[in-house]
């Protein structure tokens, strides 16, 4: 059986950068706890894990956390956490319309969502090569998003960086909102809510 595992290894320790690696978090990574909030995984294993994300393509964790409580929990930055999904909402300073009541400023800061369920695809990526996705994704110097990457695209690994699927069409929308706006704000989505919403503007006074 020893001899079957490593020539079933080979092929990727013959190429790693070709080559991914998978684990699930709880119960492989992290020992299962009472309470899974004090899980964790343990110092050995995440210097392992940090070793092999410094070799390999790609090394990712599979689990049903949150992408960034999986994240706190493995406590390794340049491996993949998949699975959240968030709304991008720029906030631009415009010319004062009217919009705000009792406003006199010259200015308002409108804030308002542009994309909806947005695929997380990793936080603290090093390395990342997203397949072709119907999903979208946004850009933001601000807090820390990161928009289309090229497949050799990396991300310094202690970075605060979210790697989101993007289509080209809204990247292209996201690339001219990260250029005008103030911020670009991300706010995550509950667990299963896939939902589009018609979402009104935020209208704020902005005083100088």
């Amino acid at each position: 059986m020893t001899d079957s595992i490593e020539q079933l290894l080979e092929p990727l320790r013959a190429e790693p950068r070709a080559s991914a690696i998978l684990s699930d978090l709880d119960g492989t990574l992290a020992p299962i706890v009472d309470d899974p909030a004090a899980a964790a995984v343990p110092p050995e294993a995440q210097d392992l894990l940090a070793r092999l994300a410094d070799t390999y393509a790609l090394v990712g964790c599979i689990t049903g956390r949150r992408a960034l409580d999986a994240r706190r929990l493995a406590g390794v930055d340049g491996l993949l956490y998949a699975g959240n999904r968030v709304d991008i909402s720029p906030s631009f300073k415009i010319k004062n319309d009217g919009s705000v009541d009792g406003c006199t400023q010259p200015y308002i800061l409108r804030t308002q969502t542009i994309l909806q369920n947005v695929q997380v695809l990793s936080v603290g990526q090093q390395q990342q090569k997203p397949a072709g996705a119907n999903n979208t994704g946004a850009s933001d110097s601000n807090s820390g998003v990161s928009g289309t990457l090229s497949s050799d695209a990396k991300q310094q690994p202690g970075a605060s960086t979210i790697t989101l699927a993007l289509s080209p069409d809204d990247s292209l929308k996201l690339a001219s909102a990260q250029e005008r706006a103030k911020t670009v704000w991300t706010s995550l989505r509950a667990d299963g809510d896939t939902k589009i919403r018609d979402i009104a503007p935020s209208n704020a006074c902005v005083y100088e």
